[in-house]
């Protein structure tokens, strides 16, 4: 696209890009406003009113946008107006790297591919919510994630007393929140220390192994290979849409220990689902509002939801999203500095 064509969204002068409620016939509104990213690859567009909650909505692009050759943008559906039209879209968080809840187990124990089988009994096994963590100084916080289940890097008794604990296993079941025929793709993104392989709905084909491991899924012990210094995000990772089941979905996780002495294990998984609708169910919205004296802006929603509010800075930042500090049950309120935009979404 030619990125002259890619900022023009003035009010004034008119906008080459304009939303509308699907199949509404409603006057669309047009953009107010829009960046190109540093890559020049990601264009983000602004509207003067918010987007209604569960509502699916249509981007009209102009005839006018061409590309550098300067060939006209084309697209499957052309209306009456000659403008390309672009069904949104949705990015829909079906598990969180924060407070997701997970059944684990450290007792050193080889349980083979048996761990796979969503009827496995894990009633012995611990329960917790991410982000795991282990480290011989235990530590609250780690690659800017908060510490919500700390881990043993040794046990008490048995065979790992003075020795790593070479495996950690991880069982939850998470659902999808649209059926998969409104579902284009499903997305993994990792943050973990040192090497994970993911299995889906009691397959023994993994769906995801980290890049690096020298061992096989099945082996156990010590992974071997380069040593993660602390966790970080990784990914996305795109998972094939033929391992998921329409409803609720199990997921199982092998963590491996690189060596007999390493000083830390690290465990948190995000799956996002990009769907052709928003989600079917009715969560709580966000009402945004600012103080014309002071400038100070606060975002409200349904208190009691136990939803969560999370922040980006970038709307299609690689590194996700992180929760706000400071926000209250159904308000969080700040004055805007030169810190550059910010964008808000509620998870449950």
């Amino acid at each position: 696209m030619d990125t002259n064509y890619a900022t023009f969204a003035d009010p004034i002068e008119g906008s080459f890009y304009h939303i509308v409620v699907s199949g509404s016939g409603d006057i669309p509104d047009d953009a107010i406003h829009a960046t190109v990213n540093a890559a020049r690859t990601v264009v983000t567009l602004s509207f003067p009113n918010a987007r209604l909650a569960n509502t699916k909505y249509d981007l009209l692009i102009d005839s006018a946008v061409v590309d550098c050759s300067p060939n006209p943008v084309t697209g499957p559906d052309i209306n009456g107006s000659g403008q390309v039209v672009v069904p949104l879209h949705y990015e829909l968080v079906a598990m969180a790297f924060d407070n997701t809840a997970w059944k684990y187990d450290h007792e050193g124990i080889d349980y083979g591919l048996d761990f796979l089988d969503p009827g496995f009994d894990d009633s012995a096994w611990s329960n917790g919510l991410s982000v795991f963590d282990a480290k011989n100084v235990a530590r609250t916080t780690v690659g800017g994630k908060n510490i919500a289940t700390v881990l043993p890097l040794h046990n008490a008794t048995g065979a790992y007393v003075t020795d790593d604990i070479p495996i950690y296993y991880f069982r939850t079941h998470f659902n999808l929140p649209l059926a998969l025929s409104h579902i284009s793709s499903v997305e993994l993104r990792t943050f973990v220390d040192d090497f994970d392989v993911a299995y889906l709905n009691g397959s023994q084909t993994p769906v995801h192994a980290r890049a690096g491991n020298p061992s096989a899924p099945e082996f156990y012990g010590y992974s071997g290979g380069a040593a993660v210094g602390d966790a970080a995000v990784e990914g996305p990772f795109s998972l094939p849409l033929s391992a998921f089941v329409d409803g609720q979905n199990f997921m199982a996780v092998k963590l491996f220990q690189q060596a007999v002495g390493s000083s830390d294990v690290t465990f948190a998984y995000e799956i996002v689902v990009v769907a052709d609708a928003p989600n079917a169910s009715t969560g709580p919205s966000l009402a945004i509002s600012q103080d014309p004296g002071t400038g100070a802006v606060t975002i409200s929603w349904a208190a009691g939801t136990g939803s969560l509010l999370y922040e980006s800075s970038t709307v299609d930042g690689a590194t996700g999203w992180s929760p706000v500090a400071g926000a209250t049950d159904g308000s969080y309120s700040f004055t805007p500095g030169a810190t550059g935009q910010k964008f808000y979404t509620l998870r449950q």
